[in-house]
């Protein structure tokens, strides 16, 4: 393609995979040919451009495996939309390659959330002709390489991405806690006695904890306590109870002691930082707003072409 586009960036795993298994349809025997195609009436025509009742048919098809409305009408619009943006497209001479068309179904695929072979034997079994099916991939592709390349300067602020993240919550949270465990041993055949005054000596070294280097010294210098070394651990790694336990106790500080197998123990919580994880949520979101923002334009573009292009049903 002429002009920049995503298609050629480094696809994950299963982007791949999806990618591949269309691939195996363009080779397939099963699919039809030319020469196996019958007599076709012409339909209409957009700027002299002409569809087809096969073209119809084939779209039909098409948007019913992608589970959008699939109506004679709703496949002849499809036609005409991708017959004026491949129009506008070819003026900037943009052709995606056919491993460009295969990336980006794969892509489509999984932005719909349809398994990858959902996809594929969708394709196959509803009898799509792979030169229909990659010409509207084809067609797409174009259209937004050629959206971000004119609308390139589009750009999403930091206050933007801030307001999203705090409107999503904890939705795109992904806190990392640094803890350190404090156990004050307690026999397992120790009685009540016992219990009671291990847990007041506790609840003692959690009202002068202050900070988790200053705590620890105090904690080692009593009698039968041990205190582990840091840990890293993110919020999905922890039960939620846990997790509200931790946010709710400030950093430098212990929770409250409760009983286990090994005596009373508590979590000294170090650091609390989500910063990778808000860092990758706003990547995310960024990405998502810019999307919204070109569609925006796109949409308005399309308008415009479509109302000069001139369409005529037979």
């Amino acid at each position: 393609m002429a002009l920049n586009s995503t298609a050629g960036r480094k696809q994950a795993p299963s982007i791949r995979a999806t990618a591949l298994a269309i691939a195996s349809l363009v080779f397939s025997a099963a699919l039809f040919s030319p020469q196996a195609v019958k007599a076709q009436r012409l339909v209409a025509t957009v700027n002299n451009a002409p569809i087809t009742d096969y073209d119809v048919r084939q779209r039909q098809r098409l948007l019913r495996a992608l589970r959008q409305k699939s109506s004679p009408a709703a496949a002849l619009e499809s036609l005409v939309e991708q017959s004026v943006k491949n129009a506008e497209a070819k003026k900037y001479s943009i052709r995606p390659t056919d491993q460009q068309i295969l990336a980006y179904a794969a892509r489509d695929a999984q932005k719909r959330k349809i398994p990858q072979q959902r996809q594929v034997y969708a394709l196959r079994r509803g009898g799509i002709d792979q030169i229909h099916w990659k010409a509207y991939y084809s067609s797409q592709l174009a259209w937004d390489t050629l959206i971000a390349a004119l609308y390139k300067s589009v750009n999403v602020s930091a206050r933007e991405v801030d307001a999203e993240l705090a409107k999503r919550g904890d939705k795109s949270s992904k806190t990392e806690y640094l803890l350190r465990q404090v156990v004050f041993i307690v026999p397992r055949n120790a009685g009540g006695g016992v219990w009671n005054a291990r847990m007041r000596e506790a609840r003692g070294l959690r009202a002068r904890f202050r900070s988790c280097p200053e705590g620890a010294k105090l904690a080692r210098g009593l009698r039968d306590v041990a205190v582990k070394k840091p840990i890293t651990r993110r919020a999905s790694q922890l039960n939620p109870q846990i997790v509200k336990l931790l946010d709710r106790t400030p950093v430098g500080k212990l929770t409250q002691p409760s009983r286990s197998i090994n005596g009373i123990e508590m979590v000294a919580v170090c650091a609390k930082s989500d910063r990778r994880g808000r860092i990758a949520a706003g990547q995310t979101i960024r990405t998502e707003l810019r999307e919204k923002k070109l569609q925006v334009h796109s949409a308005r573009r399309y308008r415009d072409l479509r109302s000069r292009a001139l369409v005529i049903r037979r």
